[in-house]
């Protein structure tokens, strides 16, 4: 849900004072999409989750391996 969703679902229920179904109706989303916004106070927020890379597993052996480094240089040639 994005901060322009939640907004007119805010506004349709407050000031129009419609029905969850009749604004998921309106917006083609989904009823229960409209009760996750009506139950937020603020704005959602993007949250921005870091993915874990392959390497991690055997970070640990890698760093322990004599002048291995697993850090990524673009210019250098492999």
């Amino acid at each position: 849900m994005n901060v322009a969703l939640w907004a007119e679902i805010r506004r349709l229920a407050e000031i129009e004072s419609l029905s969850c179904r009749a604004i998921a109706r309106r917006l083609h989303c989904a009823r229960h999409t409209v009760a996750a916004a009506l139950k937020l106070d603020q704005p959602p927020t993007r949250e921005v989750s870091r993915r874990a890379s392959l390497l991690d597993p055997h970070k640990a052996k890698i760093d322990a391996e004599p002048g291995v480094s697993i850090t990524y240089c673009p210019d250098q040639e492999l």
